[in-house]
């Protein structure tokens, strides 16, 4: 809403707006499955990370954005930004 509403206002220091909305997801995506996510790892300290990361996030002890404020700016940084260039088209930035 703010940079829809910035880009409206300052039209010229806005090259591209790129605006996400999980309204127009209809299925979960399998590699979002969970279970899925955690037998899919390699090694065993993958593992075990993936299964903190779920048992934490379905029993609603931690949220996302917990885990990116305990390791600080610039590795969440890097990790939301490689998130990203993953699931998109690297031609779009």
């Amino acid at each position: 809403m703010i940079a829809g509403h910035y880009t409206l206002q300052y039209p010229e220091q806005v090259e591209k707006l790129f605006m996400m909305s999980a309204v127009g997801v209809q299925e979960k995506p399998d590699y979002l499955d969970h279970d899925k996510m955690v037998e899919d790892r390699r090694s065993a300290a993958s593992r075990y990370g993936a299964t903190w990361v779920r048992d934490s996030w379905t029993t609603h002890t931690t949220a996302p954005a917990d885990l990116y404020r305990m390791l600080g700016y610039g590795a969440a940084k890097k990790l939301v930004i490689n998130g990203i260039m993953r699931r998109m088209r690297s031609d779009i930035f």
